[in-house]
């Protein structure tokens, strides 16, 4: 991939949700896997749309860069990838920020990907102007769903930042950032020998009750997997 983007989401006329952003580059399950992807340029998911007027109308959810749906992927990456931004929130109340995208997803088993560009979520969209309005969650960077996949990283992988909750009345807190790699499975593997990074969060409203969302972890991962080496041992 030289180059691959989406098109954003729709903004939300009155009373309507803000649409949301296409993913990048979708990799399906050729011929039962064994994909071989390199990114040498830039990969983008859309952004999510705007809320329009009213209450109950959220930004809508950012894109995901790239995504594999199978097993038995590769991704080598050269250039640079971001999860698409969440849209931010309507007018009115309970009008929330979408969340970033993901900047990799891998849904199968036995992937793998080497970084030796940048790898970022997407960030999460602000709050509306109303009471309840908060922002959105920053993407993930690259998430593993399933087990026995690996990632080698020699450059940089960063979680996307919080959206703010940009309002003045009351519940206005910043979004959570996002994690930077996150494994959800078991007997994957990784080595890091440069930069993994979770995202910030976002600033609170100036309104009462209006709290600054929580950074982030870098990793999040499975520890301990049964049986160990101790236990094999007794």
């Amino acid at each position: 991939l030289e180059a691959a983007a989406d098109s954003d989401g729709a903004t939300g006329s009155d009373g309507i949700t803000g649409g949301m952003g296409q993913d990048g580059a979708v990799i399906t399950d050729p011929s039962g896997g064994f994909a071989t992807i390199t990114v040498s340029g830039e990969s983008t998911g859309g952004n999510g749309g705007n809320g329009g007027s009213g209450s109950f109308v959220d930004g809508g959810t950012g894109g995901i860069s790239v995504s594999f749906t199978g097993n038995t992927n590769s991704l080598d990456n050269f250039g640079t990838i971001t999860g698409g931004n969440g849209g931010n929130g309507g007018s009115g109340t309970f009008s929330s920020g979408g969340s970033g995208g993901t900047g990799v997803s891998f849904a199968g088993n036995s992937n793998s990907l080497d970084n030796f560009g940048s790898i970022t979520g997407g960030n999460g969209g602000n709050g509306g102007s109303g009471s309840h309005d908060y922002g959105g969650a920053g993407g993930i960077g690259v998430r593993f769903s399933a087990d026995t996949s690996s990632l080698v990283n020699s450059a940089s992988i960063t979680g996307g930042n919080g959206g703010n909750g940009t309002s003045t009345g009351s519940i206005t807190d910043g979004g959570s950032g996002g994690i930077g790699v996150i494994f959800s499975a078991d007997n994957n593997s990784l080595v890091n020998s440069a930069s993994i990074t979770g995202g910030n969060g976002g600033n609170g409203g100036s309104g009462t009750n209006a709290n600054g969302g929580n950074g982030a972890i870098a990793t999040s991962c499975l520890l301990y997997t049964s049986p160990s080496p101790r236990d094999r041992t007794r």
